[in-house]
């Protein structure tokens, strides 16, 4: 299931709020689902036995802030996205997502009563949607075990025997018994179970397994705070280690064991018979709260959603097995308050702080220890997986991620539901719906050779990576090869520009400067754009702004400097070097941000990102390095590149692939009024003017002339300075005379709006 907030299935009263942990998960969403959790109990044994309810008809409220590329439901509240597959006898794709279609007593969108809803498509950017559930609650005696909610879970492309085609799909989901649920209470048995559901007709109807309930309760004898949300796939490298045929499917089912661990219970599952779980251990044992730094984040108390895959990179055949997991009980990042100056009206919280959950992604090695079953005496392996490094999947409002492996371009994708989290519950009812689907994401095992450090940071000390010195060679310097997360857009979602206006900026000078004169004509909310930013040595901050109304693009008109600008109708993406930091300041049309009378949650989001320095491998690489726009040959910097997808509401912000923050943007109108690029770099020493004419030359010669000049300018400053691995990161020391430096520069930049995808009711409905 979904996020912590929405754990909290009880009635008020029913709710121990004792302690200090339970009290720090009653903030954010859980505060808001609480306004109408009484009501939705009183109704969830009457909620399914009345049809649901038609979408409403578009009004201006309705498609205010409702996006037109992402999939959600049609109309009420959803959260997780779940059972994502291909079915190769239909070639169809189908995503499943967690749902109430209806409003509670008070008329209010929540949560309660969750079934499943159903989309497929062709191509994982235009949805056929369903406008009916395929699963929910039991009404009947016999159907006790998921009367209170069918909450997440996976899907195999096959029947429970193991035959795929023709259609066959199977879904396997967590069935809820009885209500109140949350791991701050104490657990109750049989409360959590595990169960299936049956399609013979590629998804048009669907039956639960008569077999359900095919686990009633967790392992035994363990105290567990949570026990749900099955993942199902097959593992290669645990086969391997376990000595399993590499079709062998592995079943995880995420919680934790009380007062000792967040974890993953991880099952061995029969693929010729899909109702037979083979309990093996729990593969985690990080502690409680656990944290490595702050560029890994807390692991929080219990986990919900955790999946597996295996990332192969292609350069060099090496392979490293990840999970990702949602959090709950996870300590929120401090922001560091120096970066509420950032503007001239610090943004404050405008409502209780967000719920205490967050998206973690895990890279560990698996070994097995060889264990006696007294029972038997036999001995058999218990796997485990050693967390060795790990970052944040998201720094923003992405929960409950879900993956899987695509066949057709053996890739792996990851959805994550995007919540409502910062709308205040009155504007919600309003508008009559609640969540989204992020866009597929594809994830890589990311790998960068020669780098010698960061902008600041010790590079054993960023937890998020991981660290290989590389041989030694003839270089000057001891370089470095980085592992890690690559997260970036799927490719599939390309097609999205296929209709929309294609869009590149204008611009005074190939340089940047504070006034942010380099502009970007975008007149919609539903645009992509791509940048690459060349970062000079004395950058202090570099970024974009988004405008959201008019008067804040004739502020810039006047030449005041976007990141000071005293109209807050502007979204501003920046990176802050010094404090390796990427930051999202978010509009507001006052000092609380209130619409109809409603405070909106504009706080900032904040990210901690540092940008690697690197050696090229020879300097017969520095043609092809500035060519490929991957460093500045000048510094050594590896190159800022920001990705943005914007759409009504929704604002998914990807940088260098390594760092992703998903947020809300609530704008008062449908037009947007362009973009500009800005960057302030401190002058140093000599005449400020001097290669000003240069900078005004424009974008093609300035890129043909750093082609050129790239390899004797990085020969010059090779002799010029000296890396020091010693200290707080790298430090490049100039044995020269300083001069001035080269400004910050925007080397590439390119939009495309008015996206729109095809998000339309399904066929299936009217079969």
């Amino acid at each position: 299931m979904g996020a912590d907030a929405i754990q909290l299935r009880a009635s008020t009263d029913l709710v121990d709020v004792s302690t200090d942990r339970a009290s720090e998960n009653l903030t954010g969403a859980s505060r808001t689902i609480i306004q109408g959790i009484q009501a939705n109990e009183r109704a969830a044994s009457l909620s399914t036995s009345y049809p649901v309810p038609q979408p409403p008809s578009p009004t201006p409220i309705f498609s205010r802030w409702r996006p037109q590329y992402h999939l959600q439901a049609s109309h009420g509240w959803m959260n997780d996205p779940c059972a994502p597959g291909y079915d190769s006898s239909t070639g169809l794709y189908h995503l499943f997502f967690q749902w109430n279609p209806r409003r509670n007593e008070s008329g209010s969108v929540v949560w309660g009563s969750i079934c499943w809803g159903h989309a497929t498509s062709t191509d994982m950017v235009n949805w056929n949607l369903s406008q009916t559930p395929i699963v929910e609650p039991g009404l009947s005696a016999d159907e006790w075990y998921d009367a209170k909610g069918c909450f997440t879970g996976c899907s195999v492309p096959a029947n429970l025997d193991g035959q795929s085609g023709a259609g066959q799909l199977t879904v396997l989901y967590t069935g809820i018994s009885r209500l109140p649920l949350h791991y701050t209470l104490p657990y109750v048995r049989r409360t959590e179970t595990l169960a299936a559901a049956l399609s013979l007709d590629g998804g048009l109807g669907w039956t639960k397994v008569t077999k359900n309930p095919i686990l009633p309760e967790p392992p035994p004898d363990l105290d567990v705070t949570g026990w749900r949300d099955p993942f199902v796939a097959t593992w290669p490298s645990m086969a391997k280690l376990l000595g399993d045929d590499k079709n062998q499917l592995y079943g995880m089912i995420s919680g934790g064991i009380r007062n000792c661990s967040p974890t993953a219970f991880l099952y061995k599952v029969n693929p010729s018979n899909l109702t037979e779980w083979k309990y093996l251990s729990p593969l985690f044992d990080v502690g409680l709260s656990h944290s490595l730094s702050s560029w890994s984040g807390d692991m929080g108390i219990n986990w919900e959603c955790a999946c597996f895959m295996t990332l192969q990179n292609e350069q060099d055949d090496e392979s490293r097995d990840f999970v990702v997991v949602g959090c709950e009980g996870s300590k929120a990042n401090t922001a560091d308050h120096e970066l509420s100056l950032f503007t001239q009206h610090p943004q404050e919280p405008t409502k209780p702080p967000r719920s205490a959950t967050s998206l973690q992604w895990m890279c560990g090695a698996l070994q097995s220890t060889d264990v006696m079953i007294s029972d038997t005496g036999t001995q058999t392996k218990l796997p485990k997986m050693n967390y060795q490094f790990g970052g944040r999947f998201d720094f923003g409002l992405l929960y409950a991620a879900t993956t899987f492996r695509d066949p057709l371009g053996d890739k792996q994708v990851v959805w994550g539901w995007i919540t409502e989290e910062d709308l205040p519950q009155a504007l919600v009812d309003k508008q009559g719906w609640s969540g989204m689907v992020s866009l597929p994401r594809e994830v890589t095992l990311l790998t960068l050779k020669g780098v010698t450090g960061t902008l600041r940071s010790r590079l054993q000390n960023i937890t998020s990576i991981e660290v290989e010195r590389e041989e030694s060679t003839d270089r000057e310097q001891q370089t470095f090869k980085i592992r890690t997360l690559g997260i970036s857009p799927a490719p599939c979602i390309q097609s999205l520009r296929n209709s929309a206006r294609k869009v590149s900026p204008t611009s005074h000078s190939q340089g940047l400067n504070p006034e942010g004169d380099t502009f970007m004509d975008i007149q919609t909310h539903r645009f992509e754009f791509i940048s690459t930013l060349s970062l000079s040595r004395a950058c202090k901050r570099i970024g974009l702004s988004i405008f959201h109304t008019a008067g804040a693009q004739r502020t810039q008109q006047n030449n005041m400097a976007p990141r000071l600008s005293s109209n807050a109708a502007t979204t501003t993406i920046s990176f802050i070097p010094s404090k390796e930091t990427i930051r999202i300041d978010r509009p507001v049309t006052d000092s609380t941000h209130i619409i109809d009378g409603e405070k909106i949650n504009t706080a900032p989001e904040i990210a901690p990102f540092t940008l690697f320095t690197l050696l090229p491998a020879d300097e017969d690489d520095v043609q092809h390095i500035a060519a490929e726009a991957g460093t500045n040959t000048q510094t050594g910097i590896e190159n800022l590149q920001i990705h943005v997808f914007f759409d009504e509401s929704v604002l998914e912000v990807f940088v260098n692939s390594r760092c992703v923050i998903t947020t809300r943007i609530y704008p008062p109108g449908k037009r947007c009024f362009g973009v500009r690029f800005w960057a302030e770099d401190e002058v140093e020493h000599e005449d400020e003017n001097e290669g000003k004419d240069d900078d005004r030359k424009g974008h093609h010669e300035g890129k043909e002339t750093q082609k050129s000049s790239a390899a004797q300018q990085w020969q010059q400053q090779r002799g010029e300075r000296r890396i020091n691995l010693e200290g707080e990161g790298v430090r490049i020391q100039r044995e020269s005379k300083t001069t001035r430096s080269s400004k910050s520069r925007l080397l590439h930049a390119m939009a495309w709006d008015g996206l729109r995808a095809d998000l339309r009711a399904s066929l299936l409905d009217s079969a």
